[in-house]
């Protein structure tokens, strides 16, 4: 008498792959995600960074030129000439200047910035399509391990 070899014995090692490729499908997503996150965190601090370092920049321009503004009064005081005229419209001239490196400054570290938040909205927005493409090929492997085992037929 001629025995079958069981179908139940590889019906049942291939639900088992099936189930532990979706854990392994799950898991390299949940990496993924979490992998994101942090890079999103690291992003939002290099962001906050950025606006830091643009108020400190500001804040010391603003004092250079005040210190230079004072200091071209006092030349011109020094010089004999009165503050009107011509050596207003110098110091106007010096202030417009001024004026036009802290705007410069200021829109340089806030595109800094605003880089900055974009790339951590990017992160974020992968983390989570990398945790729901592993939930949907997760899923996809637990219904390919019971397709395989409703085969098998155990």
């Amino acid at each position: 008498m001629d025995k079958k070899p069981s179908t139940r014995l590889p019906s049942f090692l291939t639900f088992g792959a099936g189930i532990l490729g979706a854990l392994g499908t799950l898991m390299r997503g949940e990496t993924e995600a979490r992998v994101s996150g942090l890079e999103a965190s690291l992003l939002d601090r290099e962001r906050r960074a950025a606006l830091t370092r643009l108020s400190v920049r500001l804040a010391q321009m603003q004092r250079a030129a005040r210190r230079r503004e004072g200091a071209r009064k006092a030349a011109f005081a020094a010089s004999g000439l009165k503050l009107e005229g011509s050596a207003v419209d110098v110091l106007a001239d010096a202030a417009r200047e001024e004026a036009i490196a802290q705007a410069i400054a200021e829109m340089e570290g806030k595109s800094l910035a605003y880089r900055a938040s974009v790339r951590a909205a990017a992160a974020r927005a992968r983390g989570k399509a990398a945790r729901r493409g592993s939930l949907i090929a997760g899923a996809a492997r637990v219904l390919g391990a019971f397709g395989g085992l409703y085969r098998g037929r155990f």
